[in-house]
């Protein structure tokens, strides 16, 4: 194996490797960190069953973003699993897709019982938003989902009072992209507020001292909008988004938007009796199928 001289995009290793002469499963990231996650876990765990050596295709993100989209960069570099994991991009991507006779499509927005019937040696795209790909391999995803750098200044001390809070909730409200994005808007909308109010109630109605720890891409707006009965902390972001994933982490309980974000930031939680509300819709309209999404003790509301 040699060792090449990096290219787009940042901090990724690119390497010659013998495609021809061990399995590999080549995952094609589209998407946000929340994306990228469930592309990741889904991709290892299938590279696992068939003994695979795992590689990332990050050709998605050297696209022209136009204005009906949301720019989107690798981030998937804050992880553990930038040590493990080889990374190959657009200059490479179509050569080396051209070699594989399995290209895997995700044929639906739900568990597909068929993805583990793929061969060792596939191409595979998708969301994969479901921890039913993943679920068996929790404990190898925690490690590899651990982060490289220790957290710094502000975010180490919000991190330390959230681990000293004993009824610590994260309240995650998406707007940005879902709210300035006529397409994204589309898609997603946004969760309105009687559902984190209902949620509150609900979450808090046997707790003695809840505290709220709220995470937004719009803390201006919550500043002036929320009002809650109980303390609440806004947590306006101190660096990279993946540090507010962190400290949703710690939360003891969590109360998560429509968002692959804030989803793994629940589902990465060690608390064994934590609780999770989610909304009942995901998406505008009922056309997607998300009877997967959510792991069966999370609460839909």
């Amino acid at each position: 194996m040699h060792r090449v001289r990096s290219v787009e995009p940042p901090k990724v290793r690119l390497w010659v490797f013998p495609f021809h002469q061990i399995d590999v499963i080549i995952v094609r990231l589209q998407g946000g960190l929340g994306n990228q996650m469930f592309q990741f876990a889904a991709g290892q765990a299938l590279a696992r069953k068939k003994k695979a050596q795992l590689i990332l295709d990050l050709s998605w993100f050297s696209q022209n973003f136009g204005p009906g989209s949301t720019a989107r960069s690798y981030e998937l570099d804050c992880f553990q699993l930038q040590r493990s994991t080889l990374k190959i991009s657009s200059k490479y991507a179509i050569g080396i897709g051209s070699l594989f006779a399995t290209n895997y499509q995700e044929p639906h927005f739900y568990y597909d019982s068929g993805f583990f019937d793929l061969p060792g040696h596939a191409v595979v795209q998708g969301y994969f938003q479901s921890d039913r790909y993943f679920r068996d391999t929790r404990e190898h995803l925690l490690r590899e989902f651990a982060w490289v750098n220790e957290p710094q200044g502000e975010n180490l001390t919000i991190l330390k009072e959230i681990q000293q809070t004993p009824e610590s909730i994260s309240v995650h409200v998406r707007r940005g992209d879902y709210i300035n994005n006529q397409n994204v808007t589309k898609i997603h909308g946004i969760v309105p507020m009687g559902y984190y109010e209902t949620a509150v109630e609900k979450m808090t109605q046997k707790m003695k001292s809840p505290r709220l720890y709220i995470f937004s891409d719009d803390p201006e707006w919550c500043r002036q909008n929320l009002r809650w009965s109980y303390p609440a902390k806004i947590v306006s972001n101190q660096g990279s988004g993946s540090e507010d994933m962190r400290l949703m982490r710690e939360c003891r309980h969590h109360i998560i938007a429509n968002s692959s974000f804030s989803w793994w930031g629940a589902w990465l939680s060690l608390n064994p009796d934590k609780i999770v509300i989610a909304p009942q819709q995901w998406f505008c309209g009922k056309a997607i199928n998300t009877k997967d999404l959510l792991p069966e003790s999370w609460h839909r509301m």
